[in-house]
C-alpha cells in the first residue's frame, strides 16, 4: 500500500505542474503602447499578429479619472475585457492614477489582438497602457 501511494504521489509531482503550465519561456520579449484620449474612442495597442505565442501583462497610467477597457482577442475568438477603472489603482498627484503590472499569462496559438478602448463619458483625460507579450 506505502508503495502504491509512494508511486502514485510521485507520477503526480512530474506530471501536474506540466499540464498547467501555459508559458515555456521560450518567447522573445517585447513591450507595445497604446494611448488614447478621445471618450468613445479606441486603439490597438497590439494589431493581429499570426503565430503562437503569450500575453504575459498589462500596465496602464490614468490622467483625470479616465476608464478604459481593455478587449482581448485570443485565436481570432470574441473579445475578453478588462475593465479598468483608475478608482482601484493608487493616486499619484503628478501622473494620476497608475496599475502597475497587471499579470495575465494569456497563450495564444494562431493570433492575439489588444485593443484599448475609452467608454463615453470616461472622463477628460488621456489613457496609456503597456503589454507585455511575446511570439514562440
Amino acid at each position: 500500500m506505502k508503495s502504491y501511494l509512494l508511486a502514485t504521489f510521485l507520477i503526480l509531482n512530474l506530471f501536474v505542474p506540466t499540464a498547467f503550465a501555459s508559458d515555456d519561456g521560450q518567447t522573445q520579449p517585447r513591450l507595445t503602447y497604446g494611448e488614447i484620449l478621445s471618450p468613445n474612442s479606441s486603439s490597438d495597442i497590439i494589431a493581429t499578429t499570426n503565430g503562437t505565442g503569450n500575453l504575459k501583462g498589462i500596465q496602464c497610467k490614468f490622467a483625470n479619472g479616465s476608464r478604459a477597457n481593455v478587449n482581448i482577442y485570443v485565436n481570432g475568438g470574441s473579445a475578453q475585457t478588462l475593465v479598468l477603472d483608475p478608482g482601484y489603482f493608487p493616486f499619484d498627484p503628478y501622473d494620476g492614477n497608475f496599475s502597475g503590472w497587471i499579470p495575465l499569462n494569456v497563450r495564444f496559438t494562431s493570433s492575439i489582438r489588444v485593443q484599448l478602448q475609452k467608454p463615453p463619458s470616461s472622463g477628460t483625460g488621456w489613457i496609456l497602457c503597456v503589454v507585455s507579450w511575446g511570439l514562440d
